[in-house]
């Protein structure tokens, strides 16, 4: 029987070999059959996934355990494939997010749903526009109570594989110019999260990156952002920077951090809904400070297969 190697294994190996190492090295160094990583690269090459083929190795399937839990999601908010797969794993049952996903499309024939919005009087109320219903139709889906002028803050936040920058609150009123942008959040937010030496302690104190000679900073391109002054100033003062034009426009389900503002949100929901702006603020802080530096490795080991589903697609969503 031929061997199996781990997903991890397939694309490090490439990955050593587009980097200049020999294959007869690689092949040695990881223990890996010649013309396996040959087969590999050759997949590489052509901008395929190194996953096994459709038909290919052992089958798998949802169990019966796993197959109750997602339908009893039907009908009920925040029950995203992402989270789903992740209870399944919690509960010794795993599956991955597209295999759920199937077995909702696919067997139990339901849609992802819009929730209803209806308004009331008075109060806070934060919503997610990503927020979906797995229904058969919009009858089904429950009701969101909305105001007219929900309470609601600007952040913004700084995250690597293993640390995160202190949560940075635009106040009202304000308008994020690229004056504002540079001035408080590059020159204090982010450079204070860039200045920090501890090695242990919780990711909102540690180093961002053991080297940070060896940091790359990206950001997306909103307007302060893409400004000349911002540009100038990311030039000068990070060793490493993906300037305006380098990363893909209308891409947010390529960089991690979109994942990350969701786990802040779904634990948000699990808190005493805000009845103000300060309390909005504090479990928007409390929720940041709970992130864990093995969730952010987790979002980060997923950057690479990101960027070749990119590919793979030609700049289609990849729905990650």
């Amino acid at each position: 029987m031929a061997k199996e190697y781990p997903l991890s294994t397939r694309y490090r190996a490439v990955g050593m070999v587009n980097g200049g190492t020999p294959q007869v090295q690689v092949a040695k160094e990881l223990r890996i059959e010649p013309r396996t990583l040959r087969r590999w690269m050759a997949l590489d090459r052509k901008g395929e996934a190194l996953e096994n083929r459709a038909g290919r190795g052992r089958k798998t399937a949802m169990s019966r355990v796993a197959k109750i839990v997602v339908a009893k999601s039907v009908t009920k908010r925040h029950q995203s494939t992402r989270k789903l797969a992740r209870k399944l794993s919690a509960k010794n049952h795993p599956a991955s997010k597209s295999a759920v996903h199937r077995y909702l499309r696919q067997c139990l024939r339901l849609k992802p749903l819009k929730p209803r919005v209806e308004p009331k009087l008075h109060g806070s109320t934060a919503t997610k526009t990503n927020d979906r219903v797995w229904a058969q139709n919009s009858s089904e889906v429950p009701v969101i109570e909305t105001v007219k002028q929900p309470g609601k803050v600007l952040v913004w936040g700084m995250m690597s594989f293993r640390g995160l920058s202190d949560l940075h609150i635009v106040p009202r009123g304000q308008t994020v110019t690229a004056d504002y942008y540079v001035e408080e959040v590059m020159k204090g937010t982010a450079a204070s999260a860039m200045r920090r030496r501890k090695e242990n302690g919780p990711p909102t104190a540690i180093k961002l990156l053991p080297d940070m000679s060896q940091a790359i900073f990206q950001q997306d391109g909103a307007p302060a952002h893409n400004a000349t002054k911002t540009q100038e100033w990311c030039r000068a003062n990070f060793p490493g920077f993906w300037a305006k034009g380098e990363w893909p426009g209308n891409s947010p389900d390529l960089s991690p951090i979109e994942n990350l503002w969701a786990i802040v949100q779904d634990r948000m929901d699990k808190m005493a809904p805000a009845s103000s702006e300060t309390a909005l603020i504090r479990n928007l802080r409390s929720a940041w400070s709970s992130i864990s530096g093995e969730t952010l490795d987790n979002l980060m080991c997923g950057m690479p297969e990101r960027m070749r589903a990119c590919v793979r697609k030609r700049g289609g969503y990849i729905n990650k």
